[in-house]
């Protein structure tokens, strides 16, 4: 996931950079996207065998909350 999202230009080639200079991130951020349902059963999150949850910092280092809502079944 990296290795294409550090394929997008970088530098000043986005207009949006004019603004706050992180034109970059808000892009990668899209193609991510910013959350995910995940199935809970037990207590434990119930993944596949090859799934992982990730958190990318896209535009920072800075503080982040993550907020978390369950939806009982």
């Amino acid at each position: 996931m990296l290795a294409l999202l550090s394929q997008l230009p970088a530098g000043d080639s986005w207009r949006h950079n004019r603004i706050d200079n992180n034109a970059e991130a808000h892009l990668m951020a899209s193609l991510v996207g910013n959350s995910t349902c995940l199935p809970v059963s037990g207590g434990q999150v119930e993944l596949g065998t090859w799934q992982r949850i990730m958190l990318i910092e896209l535009d920072g280092p800075r503080e982040r909350r993550i907020t978390l809502t369950v939806v009982p079944g």
